[in-house]
């Protein structure tokens, strides 16, 4: 069974369908900036108790294209050595 539009009906359906576009784009902007914002946060925790001297972001979020509401945030951080200060520390790798 097919079903035709008439025109005001199509035009309708696409602004509304660019509305909802629109508003999806503002809301993974917002996810974006508040998962840079935990980022940040977890790579000071990392700093200042880790003894990391760098912390990047990596994946969906460091790339931009590809985030959405079901990314994580991935984080590296430097120098190796942490690895063995968190296995002593008894932290769960």
């Amino acid at each position: 069974m097919s079903s035709t539009l008439a025109p005001r009906q199509l035009d309708a359906y696409r602004r509304t369908m660019r509305r909802r576009a629109a508003e999806a784009d503002g809301r993974r902007a917002e996810r974006r900036e508040a998962a840079w914002a935990a980022a940040g946060e977890d790579a000071g925790l990392l700093r200042s108790r880790r003894g990391a001297t760098r912390a990047r972001a990596l994946g969906a979020l460091a790339e931009g294209t590809h985030f959405s509401a079901r990314s994580d945030i991935d984080l590296a951080a430097c120098p190796p050595v942490l690895r063995a200060t968190m296995l002593a520390e008894g932290v769960p790798l």
